[in-house]
């Protein structure tokens, strides 16, 4: 099950929803229940072989550890992009206020290079 949803999401062209993975189960002949798809996903991000776009409420398979993410709002593409130590000084600054921190994250919403030059 792991491996079939790995590779609906790595060939993806942008992230996709649970619903967008049954979707594409269903397009080769297997049903999967959102419920299968949620848990599987759930265990694929703790092995880091996934990504949540927390935007988007949508999953990428992970091709690169950056910290922070870009989703073109026009094509639905994502980019990784570096962010050098921003992330750490994030971290550190909560830590040192007494923030009890479950997850950080960095995305930004616009539009990629292509979709702004039409």
């Amino acid at each position: 099950m792991s491996a079939f949803i790995l590779s609906i999401l790595e060939q993806a062209d942008r992230p996709l929803t649970a619903y967008g993975i049954q979707a594409q189960a269903a397009a080769t002949g297997v049903q999967l229940y959102p419920t299968q798809i949620y848990r599987t996903v759930r265990r694929l991000i703790e092995e880091a072989r996934v990504t949540r776009i927390e935007t988007a409420n949508a999953y990428v398979a992970s091709k690169t550890t950056a910290a922070a993410l870009a989703l073109c709002r026009s094509c639905g593409r994502v980019f990784p992009f570096p962010i050098g130590g921003a992330l750490e000084a994030c971290i550190a600054k909560l830590e040192t206020s007494g923030f009890v921190m479950d997850n950080l994250v960095i995305e930004a919403v616009g539009e990629c290079h292509d979709c702004a030059a039409k």
